[in-house]
């Protein structure tokens, strides 16, 4: 097993790095499976992950499921039981529990955001000191937006945006964004970076209401929306079906560094 974890709370880009490791294994024809917390989820035992129902599941399991529906995601309020009672495969990627002493690895990954401090709670974002903590690999990500800094990493890495699925369905590329009005709803970590994304872009954002990180929306939040507004597809989950709201949807660009080594080094 390949545990990625973070040391910010919230933020640090760890499950779109997951999503770039089980793309890459399932282009290799390996077996792939993807341990989680269901993080503000109701499972209070291993279970799959069946439906994209982020109040049962957590939202971060719930947006995976959609985009890797053919890989089997498990999450449980404790990631050492989920992995006991989970079926075997041949990679299995844990989306957190770098600090899990009880969860047995093969390997470590720390995903570190280059935009945010360094400092340690309660000062800063972080839950211990970078240079105190063992991981066999550092990823760096975000390491191209406004206030990056930099760090050694075997991997260096930054957002890309991969489509948008507007209101009707219809899937469109970053043309679309281009002199565009949006306003944005955004429940995440680093809202930041999303208005960054899209203004490179070149949408022009002209609303912004940010709620916390998971947070979830109330009647007057979906409410307000409409086909100008646009969130990202973590939001999207915890957002009513039927919403006539944009989603943009997310990749990874590597500066530095191979996913292989990774991959080879923890499937079995």
């Amino acid at each position: 097993m390949l545990c990625v974890g973070g040391l910010s709370v919230g933020g640090a880009g760890r499950t779109p790095v997951v999503t770039a490791l089980a793309e890459r294994a399932i282009q290799r024809g390996i077996d792939v499976a993807i341990l989680g917390h269901g993080y503000r989820g109701r499972v209070d035992r291993p279970t799959r992950v069946t439906r994209p129902d982020a109040r049962l599941f957590g939202d971060e399991a719930a947006a995976l499921h959609i985009r890797l529906p053919t890989v089997p995601i498990w999450v449980g309020p404790s990631r050492a039981a989920v992995l006991a009672g989970m079926p075997p495969a041949a990679l299995i990627l844990s989306d957190g529990g770098l600090l899990d002493e009880a969860l047995p690895r093969q390997g470590t990954l720390l995903v570190v955001d280059a935009t945010a401090p360094r400092l340690v709670m309660p000062a800063g974002p972080l839950r211990a000191p970078i240079d105190r903590v063992h991981a066999d690999w550092i990823w760096l990500h975000r390491c191209d937006e406004p206030n990056a800094t930099d760090l050694p990493a075997q991997i260096r890495s930054s957002i890309v945006l991969d489509h948008i699925e507007l209101a009707d369905g219809q899937r469109v590329d970053a043309g679309w964004l281009a002199g565009r009005e949006v306003r944005v709803l955004s429940g995440i970590a680093r809202p930041g970076s999303f208005v960054h994304l899209l203004e490179r872009h070149g949408a022009r954002v002209v609303g912004h209401r940010i709620r916390g990180d998971h947070h979830w929306f109330s009647a007057s939040d979906v409410a307000r929306l409409g086909p100008d507004w646009i969130v990202t597809a973590k939001d999207r989950v915890r957002l009513p079906a039927e919403c006539p709201v944009n989603t943009l949807h997310i990749g990874l660009r590597l500066h530095d560094g191979a996913l292989d080594p990774l991959i080879d080094a923890c499937a079995r």
